[in-house]
């Protein structure tokens, strides 16, 4: 029986040699081969073309991130974690004008000089490039995937361990694109309602547009408002299938602590899951003053944005 096989030589051209080789029992023969393959494009090129758009992106990345630390910055006096006072934190390295120290009594990491709430704010509402991170359709795709996808269905996974049923109020604090919205939505179905909070009037507009596009507007599954986010619903009390509360409170972008309209809102035996700094904190509303906090570091967010 005769076994084929081939050698290919790396080139960067529409055409390229290629050695067959015809292998019996007994001899082995070869044959040169020019191969043409599909349209011309040069490789190589296109790949250079490719790194170099994406340094261009990095070097602008850095340097507004380098700019944000040069502007109105607030020393941290306290640890994040264990609230032990930063006069005797080390700077361990810097980032992109980012002074990171260590603490000194639980080794946690945090920048010690960050910029003012106005500043993030203005940072964040006016910069495109940070903006197109949640419009545009590559990097949606790869946050849903990798992170909202995860995050969702754990949060629902855990209600249903808990209360042997899906949830059937959440509310969703900076809904942006919809996203999250949408993959909420279709997990807790007819039965459900999530509550889409967006402060950005044009993210509002588009995040609505999207999820619409899914029918979950048009029976009653989602509902989008614009309002600050930090101060939870704004018609809860008008709201009589919200008498107890939510029973899972989600939130997309980072605050510096769980805004106290958040624990009021959410029933007892819920659940919050929301970005503080770099870490995401779980709270577990076990009465109406008891809240269970379990912390998950390392992560990085948007800033929470509020009218404050």
């Amino acid at each position: 029986m005769e076994k084929w096989s081939k050698t290919i030589q790396f080139e960067s051209k529409n055409k390229q040699n290629e050695v067959w080789i015809c292998n019996d029992s007994k001899t082995e023969k070869r044959y040169n081969v020019e191969v043409t393959l599909g349209k011309p494009v040069d490789i190589l090129s296109l790949k250079l073309n490719m790194v170099e758009d994406f340094n261009l992106s990095v070097k602008k990345i850095r340097n507004l991130r380098i700019s944000m630390f040069k502007g109105s910055l607030q020393h941290v006096d306290f640890c994040p974690i264990c609230k032990c006072e930063t006069k005797d934190s080390k700077e361990v390295f810097k980032v992109y004008g980012a002074k990171y120290h260590q603490c000194s009594n639980c080794s946690h990491l945090f920048v010690i000089e960050r910029p003012t709430k106005k500043a993030l704010n203005e940072f964040y509402s006016k910069d495109k490039l940070y903006q197109k991170t949640y419009t545009d359709k590559r990097t949606t795709e790869i946050r849903i995937k990798q992170v909202a996808i995860p995050k969702a269905e754990w949060v629902i996974k855990q209600f249903k361990r808990i209360h042997g049923r899906d949830p059937k109020s959440i509310l969703d604090v900076g809904a942006g694109s919809g996203w999250t919205t949408a993959l909420l939505a279709e997990i807790v179905g007819e039965r459900g309602k999530v509550f889409a909070i967006e402060i950005v009037p044009e993210l509002k507009e588009f995040g609505e547009r999207n999820v619409r596009q899914y029918e979950f507007i048009k029976k009653g599954i989602v509902k989008f408002i614009l309002a600050d986010g930090s101060k939870g619903y704004p018609s809860i009390d008008s709201c009589p299938e919200l008498a107890e509360g939510f029973d899972r409170i989600l939130a997309s972008a980072s605050a510096r602590e769980i805004p106290q309209a958040w624990k009021e809102q959410l029933k007892v035996g819920g659940r919050i899951v929301a970005p503080i700094d770099s870490s995401i904190w779980v709270l577990i509303k076990e009465s109406e003053k008891n809240f269970k906090k379990i912390e998950y570091p390392g992560f990085a967010f948007v800033p929470l944005i509020s009218e404050q």
